[in-house]
């Protein structure tokens, strides 16, 4: 059995032993009736938070007026939530008020789909009141309840039905799809961070193709930030990552660069997408394999090889630059210009003269001489050869062939 449902076993003896309820609650069950990873473990309990923090001696308050605190067992955290029910959510994101009940049932008819609804003991026998079992065995995903109240209340439910769907390679039961529909439009309530979180899993899931139809025919993605500007047409491309769908999108309509500020993405996202629409503009305009090879790290001349392959977005002669770029790459001489065995400073010495533009145009005219095999990346090599080749007038470089 999994370890960390062995190591949860504690809090719910513990939980049990004073008199309480406790199960294994939500994703994990679930994960578990399909045989799935499972990496980390809530448990839901009768015993009100303060008790919970009493029963044990490392707790972390995550939110107890909502009835969940961190538990930790051998420095491994478990959620540990009070049995509740919720009232109405006017924002459409979350319920105005939290209310903690004696009743397991009750606590499970508020979540979102009969497969994360069940409940599970120390022993692994299930609860499962909402026939989640029924809806793993068929593979369809249904709400637990009325599928329009379930979104009307957490707006975010309908785009974790689709990441679902990716994720676990399941329908949508017509129920669901048609209350997606129906409620598409309170999406706009989600702050964009949320969304994303949920785009990006859904991206890596193995049926990305099936949920991004399932965006555009409930027109759910008419109302998310940056895709409601993209054509329906293009979104249909083939790729599994998040990042690579904003690259093809701005690079098919360089017009929604702008749009990518409103996902509010991290840097690191913003950066992954510059590089690759800076390599794509490089091949667009013939720049040498091994320049280009340079120019790239490896990684996102491999992403964009990638996206070529499953897209057919480059031209053949752009696509035999990269593929020949993507060779070249790992027994390039440099990989970068910190590589090379001079710097700035070591040619400001040798020509007795104060740094400006000369410098960094004498740096790429050597790192091309390394590149391309006409001149060793060793040091008293190349001041040799700057020496015989090389002068500078009035803070430029001419070179003497």
């Amino acid at each position: 059995m999994n370890q960390l449902f062995e190591t949860g076993k504690t809090i719910i003896y513990t939980l049990k032993n004073a008199g309480f309820e406790a199960y294994f609650v939500g994703g994990a069950v679930r994960d578990h009736v399909m045989s799935g990873s499972i990496h980390d473990v809530d448990i839901t309990t009768n015993a009100k938070p303060e008790t919970v923090e009493e029963l044990f001696p490392h707790t972390i308050d995550v939110g107890k007026e909502h009835g969940t605190v961190i538990v930790l067992i051998d420095h491994v955290p478990f959620e540990v939530t009070t049995y509740r029910t919720e009232t109405d959510y006017t924002d459409h994101r979350r319920p105005d008020k939290v209310m903690f009940t004696s009743h397991l049932n009750e606590d499970l008819q508020r979540r979102d789909f009969t497969m994360n609804a069940m409940a599970m003991t120390e022993h692994y026998a299930l609860h499962d009141p909402y026939n989640g079992q029924d809806s793993i065995r068929n593979k369809i995903i249904h709400t637990v309840g009325s599928a329009g109240e379930r979104f009307n209340e957490d707006a975010l439910r309908m785009l974790r039905a689709v990441r679902f769907m990716s994720t676990l390679k399941f329908k949508l039961a017509d129920s669901v799809i048609d209350a997606i529909g129906k409620n598409s439009e309170t999406i706009s309530y989600v702050a964009v961070e949320r969304i994303v979180v949920e785009m990006r899993k859904m991206y890596a899931g193995e049926d990305i193709k099936h949920a991004k139809q399932v965006l555009s025919d409930t027109k759910l993605i008419q109302y998310i930030p940056f895709f409601k500007d993209c054509h329906p047409n293009l979104l249909m491309t083939d790729v599994n990552h998040l990042v690579d769908e904003l690259f093809l999108q701005v690079y098919f309509e360089s017009s929604l660069a702008a749009s990518l500020n409103a996902l509010k993405l991290p840097n690191s996202d913003k950066t992954d997408v510059s590089n690759m629409l800076k390599l794509a503009d490089d091949l667009k305009n013939n720049i040498h394999p091994l320049k280009i090879a340079f120019k790239n790290n490896f990684n996102t001349l491999k992403r964009l090889q990638y996206i070529n392959n499953n897209n057919d977005i480059l031209d053949a002669s752009a696509a035999q630059s990269l593929s020949v770029a993507v060779s070249s790459h790992p027994a390039l001489p440099i990989q970068n210009r910190q590589d090379l065995e001079v710097n700035g400073s070591t040619l400001m010495t040798v020509f007795n003269t104060r740094g400006g533009p000369w410098i960094k145009s004498l740096l790429s005219r050597l790192e091309d001489e390394v590149l391309f095999n006409r001149l060793q990346n060793n040091q008293d090599e190349i001041l040799e050869w700057v020496k015989r080749h090389v002068i500078v007038e009035d803070g430029h470089i001419k070179i003497i062939e």
